[in-house]
């Protein structure tokens, strides 16, 4: 309990310090124009980063839908082969029916 109690303590402190460092900023001009500066350029930073990572997923979305593209290609591509299997299958089974139709009129 005195350990959860000594680290919610310490972490007012900080945010206290944080809110003095703040205020102390604010009535200093040259330190607000230089820390304007520098979020300006943290925020360029972060557009650019933003822009890439934005040209990744769409190349990356791409590469995705042309891969399945690339399946649903090879998918069709063995349909129509295995149909074409079974329709060669279908005419050698109804030309050895037929052959052994004849055979059997010939035994009679």
């Amino acid at each position: 309990m005195q350990v959860g109690l000594d680290e919610e303590i310490n972490n007012k402190v900080r945010e206290l310090e944080l809110l003095r460092t703040k205020i102390s900023s604010l009535s200093d001009p040259t330190l607000v124009e230089s820390t304007i500066a520098k979020l300006d350029a943290e925020y360029k930073q972060l557009l650019v980063l933003q822009q890439q990572v934005e040209k990744d997923n769409i190349a990356q979305k791409k590469a995705v839908a042309d891969e399945i593209q690339m399946a649903l290609t090879l998918i069709q591509e063995y349909e129509v082969e295995k149909k074409e299997q079974m329709n060669e299958m279908n005419v050698y089974i109804q030309q050895r029916k037929e052959e052994c139709d004849k055979i059997k009129l010939l035994d009679s």
